[in-house]
């Protein structure tokens, strides 16, 4: 099976872009073996993402064309798609402008001896939600059995929020909230920055 570190790439912000070729060079030296996924919409035509398409045409990453970017929410929520793929086996929801560094690598091969199911962590005091989209990894055989009859795909559970349109207001984590968390809090493993409150009903709680 596959081991997928998963990014969205759309629309116009130049930051995503800038922030890509580092990403990319962190992933593959702390994740050796994962693939890189990128979901995408046509921007990735524009002239901006030129080194994008360079990585793909060099075989370091894969390109994901999705949908042309109409719900803000629902764009970042792309990183999830390889969860609900088949041949996937560990997957890193990530995001692109935040470079991977060694204690990620750390929790991760934490979260892998732990047996869990579902790894979120949170490094800021701010992140006081359970779940941020760009911050979780998932067991993928285990997740599919588990969210099979409620949410058999991607776009089963992504209709559940009806707010992904929004720009602000967090309705993506909300939504991983709602519909994974509450189904898989006693399968997870999260990594809570110091003076964040831990959940005692997890399989494995770090600070």
């Amino acid at each position: 099976m596959i081991n997928v570190a998963s990014f969205a790439l759309f629309g116009e912000r130049q930051l995503y872009y800038d922030c890509f070729p580092a990403v990319v060079r962190a992933v593959m030296n702390l994740y050796p073996g994962y693939e890189i996924w990128v979901h995408h919409d046509s921007s990735i035509e524009h002239d901006r993402a030129k080194l994008v398409r360079a990585f793909h045409d060099a075989d370091l990453i894969k390109l994901w064309f999705y949908e042309e970017t109409k719900l803000f929410y629902r764009s970042h929520f792309w990183r999830l798609l390889p969860v609900w793929n088949p041949d996937t086996n560990y997957v890193l929801s990530r995001d692109m402008d935040s470079l991977p560094v060694e204690r990620e690598r750390k929790i991760h091969e934490q979260f892998v001896r732990s047996g869990a199911t579902i790894h979120c962590f949170n490094d800021h005091q701010q992140h006081t939600v359970t779940m941020m989209a760009g911050m979780c990894s998932f067991l993928g055989p285990r997740f599919r059995e588990v969210m099979l009859e409620e949410c058999p795909t991607w776009e089963a559970m992504a209709v559940r929020e009806g707010r992904l349109h929004e720009k602000s207001g967090g309705y993506d984590q909300q939504l991983l909230h709602d519909q994974v968390w509450c189904r898989l809090m006693h399968e997870a493993c999260e990594h809570r920055l110091k003076g964040l409150a831990t959940h005692p009903q997890c399989k494995a709680s770090y600070t």
